[in-house]
């Protein structure tokens, strides 16, 4: 969590906010794939298995889309507002599949 502050920090937070690629991938990340592993799942085993996995599904991107760039001295701008768009995105996220499945 602090490397990504540092790298935000870094960055110009309008650039940050104004890539489409983020939204797309974050819009991906926290809204089809749960919806489609929901879909199998609750197919596959029922409700509760559904709504638990779902959860981790549902969860905002990992901070290592920060860390290995920046292990290999790349530029991980992207992944710093991937990181930061998810994890705003998650707080929407979280609650509607929490309503649906739960």
């Amino acid at each position: 969590m602090l490397l990504m502050g540092i790298v935000i920090s870094e960055q110009k937070l309008f650039s940050l906010l104004t890539d489409i690629r983020i939204y797309i991938m974050t819009a991906i990340r926290l809204f089809v794939i749960p919806a489609a592993v929901g879909g199998v799942l609750y197919a596959l085993f029922g409700r509760e298995i559904t709504t638990i996995s779902l959860m981790v599904f549902a969860m905002p991107c990992g901070l290592n889309t920060i860390v290995f760039p920046k292990l290999v001295g790349k530029n991980c701008k992207i992944g710093a507002g991937l990181a930061l768009v998810s994890v705003i995105g998650a707080l929407f996220s979280i609650p509607f599949w929490l309503s649906i499945w739960g």
